[in-house]
């Protein structure tokens, strides 16, 4: 009898435990879920042996369905699941009621069952209060903004609905039905990504920062503008002081103007990044979703193509002019091979320092490998796919630099061996040294070069890891060096040819636009010839028709020879 009578206490002691056991598992404190931010609330309260990052993961697993926008509620839904509403006031959580369940389920069941998939039965609504009255305290959400039906897409990646073993009422203790992980998962921030099916590749939102802060942007649209425009100012000088003279310059200082104007075209390209907008250039539409997603096949964005082709192929150009360089600087400082003998080789010199970027650049055009970077906004290759980094940059950068530095050490070595063989004229010293001056320049790119490809090899080692794991950052001050390092070279071309004095090219040039004075004796010649002779002394004038009447007997015949 008495056991009879302690039946029913004991369940309702057993019960009343567990529900203490979950409520009163900790003090309430500020939510810290990227996914559950200005809902309206901001204090929750974390299950026993629950960090924030599981929970994290668990609320970015949704982030496909989210990204549909099925329901404008299924975000404020999932995150009074995940994250519910704590307060001081009441000892226990305060989830989503049913109604907001309902129709949240109503909008995104049909979606997951015509693509295969039932809704979840962790996130069943017969557990939640019907409404929010009494003991039963639940909340509502904002109201639907969506439009109740949207179309069913062919392909929906759903993700691995996961809800943890606790819950906010004892129902929702067992295990859920695990779903088909989504593509996008592994990404620290999945909801910022969007899977395109025909590609099988996930995009990044457009103006998401996933890896970099809006601060990191600003100050690398700042930093490139303050390198780019004095590039582009101190290499056009070096190019049109070419033009005004350009049999004063020979190889192998040519090849720094070829140099100097594959700079000037690069920093164009950042330039016109600058002018054009981050969004316009690094972003486009993508209709799978209708949404803008940084570029990933920039071929359908002609700001993008037009800012591949200057920064990629003048780029590396610019590396292969370096080459050449130290090649015609081995041969006239090593191997002592005159002005005019390197000059006879200039066509293979041209051949491969532009025919060379032009297939690698053809070749990526047709890979349709084009991609935008988050950070700068601006496209090149190997932004988002660390293989074409590492075929068609990282290693052809290697390349270059070692081919470069080789021929600067065999020409350094022939020069210092020489040095103390013979007795060298005037002339000679001074011919030796310009040539160390062009050396010298070839030495100082070797380290920007350096540098560029050091960061280079950083990107290609870390960058997954900014991208899939939570405490790993990327160092934001490496690829503000790279940026530096890659404009800085086309600003010391210009200061080295400022070294050469240039302000007389300039003088001599200017004076062939100023008019010249007359001589006094030609301004006495009448402006028309006369009728009537003349008396007097004999004009000027009239001398190239006396000189040219008379033609020398015998001065030239067919033929024979000239008469002396």
């Amino acid at each position: 009898m008495a056991a009879g009578r302690l039946g029913p206490l004991l369940l309702l002691l057993l019960a009343a435990a567990a529900c203490r056991g979950y409520d009163d598992s900790g003090t309430c404190e500020p939510i810290q879920l990227s996914l559950c931010k200005d809902l309206g609330y901001n204090r929750t309260r974390l299950p026993p042996n629950t960090d924030i990052q599981d929970a994290e993961r668990q609320t970015l697993s949704f982030s496909s369905l989210i990204q549909y926008k099925c329901s404008s509620r299924l975000n404020f839904f999932l995150c009074a699941v995940y994250a519910p509403m704590c307060t001081e006031k009441v000892n226990v959580l305060i989830g989503p009621c049913r109604t907001l369940c309902e129709s949240v389920k109503d909008r995104c069941h049909p979606i997951m069952s015509k693509l295969g998939f039932d809704w979840p039965e962790a996130l069943n609504c017969s557990q939640f209060p019907v409404e929010n009255k009494g003991s039963n305290m639940c909340m509502e959400g904002p109201p639907e903004t969506a439009p109740h039906r949207l179309p069913v897409p062919h392909q929906l990646p759903v993700p691995r609905y996961s809800v943890p073993h606790h819950g906010l009422r004892p129902s929702y203790h067992g295990p859920p039905r695990a779903l088909p992980a989504s593509p996008c998962q592994h990404f620290v921030r999945p909801n910022f990504y969007y899977y395109v099916n025909r590609t099988g590749r996930c995009a990044r939102a457009c103006n998401a920062d996933v890896a970099f802060s809006q601060e990191h942007k600003q100050f690398a649209d700042k930093w490139v503008a303050f390198l780019a425009i004095p590039c582009l100012a101190s290499t056009l000088f070096t190019v049109v002081t070419f033009l005004l003279d350009s049999a004063h310059f020979r190889y192998p200082e040519r090849a720094i103007v070829f140099l100097s104007l594959c700079y000037s075209l690069t920093s164009a390209g950042h330039v016109l990044r600058l002018a054009a907008g981050r969004q316009a250039v690094s972003c486009e539409i993508e209709p799978q979703y209708n949404v803008p997603v940084l570029i990933q096949q920039g071929l359908g964005n002609a700001h993008c193509v037009i800012m591949f082709v200057l920064l990629y192929y003048f780029g590396t150009a610019s590396s292969l002019w370096w080459v050449m360089l130290t090649v015609t600087w081995f041969l006239a400082a090593g191997l002592r091979w005159s002005h005019e003998r390197i000059q006879q080789k200039s066509t293979y010199f041209h051949l491969l320092a532009w025919g060379l970027p032009a297939l690698k650049t053809a070749a990526i055009l047709v890979l349709q490998a084009v991609d935008a970077d988050e950070l700068t906004g601006s496209c090149y290759v190997g932004n988002q796919d660390l293989q074409t980094l590492l075929g068609f940059v990282l290693i052809p950068a290697f390349v270059y630099l070692v081919a470069g530095i080789s021929f600067l050490l065999a020409g350094f070595r022939a020069i210092f061996r020489e040095r103390g063989q013979a007795v060298r004229s005037r002339s000679v010293e001074r011919l030796e040294m310009l040539t160390m001056r062009i050396g010298i320049f070839g030495v100082i790119y070797t380290v920007p070069a350096t540098c560029v490809l050091a960061a280079l090899l950083y990107e290609y080692t870390s960058r997954e890891q900014w991208l899939t794991q939570l405490d790993v950052h990327p160092n934001v001050e490496i690829l503000m060096l790279k940026i530096f390092m890659t404009l800085i070279v086309g600003i010391i071309g210009g200061l080295w040819m400022a070294s050469l004095q240039p302000c007389q090219v300039w003088r001599r040039s200017l004076q062939r636009f100023q008019k010249r004075p007359v001589p006094p004796y030609l301004e006495r010649v009448p402006t028309s010839c006369p009728h009537h002779h003349h008396s007097g002394s004999l004009e000027p004038a009239t001398r190239p028709a006396r000189h040219h009447s008379r033609r020398p007997r015998d001065a030239w015949r067919p033929g024979g020879e000239t008469q002396v």
